[in-house]
């Protein structure tokens, strides 16, 4: 089976083309579950554009000012997510497919400063210790891992489709 999730980095999300892009999203990749970060407006101003694109679940960790802000959503008959942990910087979530199996997933949203980066791998260290299972990880690390990706930066796009396929 295959599940795609879309993770998109998505400044100002109440915006009238939020909608707009991802209905043409929606139609072309056919995701499950859709994470948005870095929103810059409340999530209840978005929750009815995600229910018009199909989405039943919903879940978010509030934007603070103009930083931070995620939000997760999905069809909630196709699986169900519970959320584990919410924090500023990620979601850890359980999901569970209708044929019963299940992994966790958890969307980031990291800080552009290495300190705060810093204390979110000690927390997602501290989650690996007790993972029971398969795991995802997907965001915005806001970190490269090589000088030739800080070239390559504006060559890069801001979101993307993770196509899982699960047995």
């Amino acid at each position: 089976m295959n599940s795609n999730f879309f993770v998109w980095n998505f400044r100002g999300a109440a915006s009238p083309a939020f909608y707009r892009n991802g209905k043409q999203y929606v139609d072309k990749h056919k995701p499950v579950l859709v994470v948005i970060m870095e929103t810059r407006t409340s999530p209840l101003k978005v929750k009815q554009s995600f229910c018009l694109l199909g989405f039943g679940g919903y879940e978010y960790f509030e934007v603070q000012g103009y930083a931070g802000g995620i939000i997760v959503a999905w069809k909630d008959e196709v699986l169900g997510v519970d959320v584990l942990s919410i924090h500023f910087k990620f979601l850890h979530l359980m999901v569970t497919l209708k044929s019963g199996k299940v992994f966790y997933f958890t969307p980031i949203y990291a800080s552009p400063q290495e300190e705060g980066r810093t204390k979110l791998w000690s927390q997602l260290k501290n989650i690996s210790r007790s993972m029971p299972g398969e795991w995802l990880l997907a965001g915005d690390f806001n970190d490269i891992a090589t000088p030739l990706e800080k070239r390559e930066e504006s060559r890069r796009n801001s979101g993307g489709v993770i196509n899982l396929l699960i047995e």
